[in-house]
């Protein structure tokens, strides 16, 4: 099988390292490459990258998580700011605490505007809560069910510290796909190194050199793309994916992938392969708690395994 994702990289290789104890086998010694990296070298490789592999799905996995929690501890941030300028309307008969009033963010704003319409409703509570000249008014405020102004200190506090954790957890995503990444190179160096040595070593004609490994896609033409989309299902908590059907005559399968936001492909893992007749599935990978959100791509792969990727899909779990 040729190099197409990052997870082909463990059994291409194994590829070649079983291919490697025949060819010493048949040479009689070991046979080195340049720099007299040998077969014990691309094993040891090989193990540093699935270690690797791991520890970026783990952090991913973080990430995801925290994301997540964001998400829903925004959501419900919000919830109190609309109960927060509902309760003054109602309660406070100052107009100018009511032009005071923060606006509720819109969705799209960014985090460091969306804490500063949390700290100044914090401060204009903090306010009312001081100002016994209203008339009319009696403090504190209280909003509905008996939220106070302490319960939305705690509720802020809560909020920043899910900020900094998802901060560090992308910091560390991060870092971990950059470390996972630069084994890749050096590694395709080295097998592409190995498919030159081999017939040097053997000859030409040798079963061995012409049973080498393959290591990228035949030349061939690439697929058109599917259309995809996708949502979420409350029954069944998955994501439902769905896709047009490809018009290539030489499709093996289709390969259902995921990447962080935003979707880049060298960061892409295999959620599923399924069979050419299938344009539809349910998963809910990177989507481990309400408030997720996953970006998916769907890819027609050729009995060449030339391929092609869709559109990128973005389906939110819902908090």
């Amino acid at each position: 099988m040729p190099l197409t994702t990052i997870e082909s990289y463990l059994p291409v290789s194994q590829e070649y390292i079983s291919h490697w104890d025949q060819v010493n086998t048949a040479l009689g010694s070991p046979m080195t490459l340049a720099g007299g990296y040998a077969r014990a070298d691309l094993i040891s490789d090989r193990a540093a990258i699935n270690t690797a592999i791991n520890a970026s799905a783990t952090t991913t996995n973080a990430k995801q998580v925290s994301g997540g929690n964001v998400a829903a501890g925004r959501s419900q941030m919000v919830v109190h700011i609309k109960d927060f300028r509902q309760g003054v309307r109602a309660k406070v008969p100052s107009q100018g605490y009511v032009d005071a009033l923060p606006l509720v963010p819109k969705s799209t704003v960014n985090r460091g505007a969306f804490l500063k319409t949390l700290r100044d409703m914090k401060t204009l509570w903090t306010q009312i809560n001081a100002d016994s000249t209203v008339p009319g008014f009696t403090p504190p405020l209280v909003l509905v069910s008996g939220f106070t102004l302490a319960n939305f200190s705690t509720a802020l506090t809560a909020f920043e510290a899910l900020l900094v954790t998802d901060d560090n957890n992308d910091a560390l995503a991060r870092s971990d796909r950059k470390l996972r990444d630069a084994l890749l190179k050096p590694m395709r160096v080295h097998l592409e190194q190995y498919r030159i040595a081999v017939p040097a070593a053997l000859g030409l004609s040798h079963a061995l050199t012409l049973s080498l490994p393959t290591l990228y896609p035949a030349p061939g033409s690439t697929p058109n793309p599917v259309n995809a989309s996708g949502s979420w299902n409350a029954t069944t908590s998955k994501a439902d994916l769905v896709w047009s059907a490809s018009d290539n005559p030489n499709i093996d399968h289709y390969s259902i992938r995921n990447a962080p936001a935003p979707y880049k492909a060298v960061d892409e893992s295999v959620v599923a392969d399924v069979a050419k007749t299938v344009l539809a599935y349910s998963t809910d990978f990177a989507l481990p708690v309400p408030g997720a959100s996953a970006e998916y791509r769907v890819y027609v792969v050729l009995t060449t395994s030339n391929q092609k990727g869709s559109n990128t899909v973005r389906v939110t779990r819902p908090v």
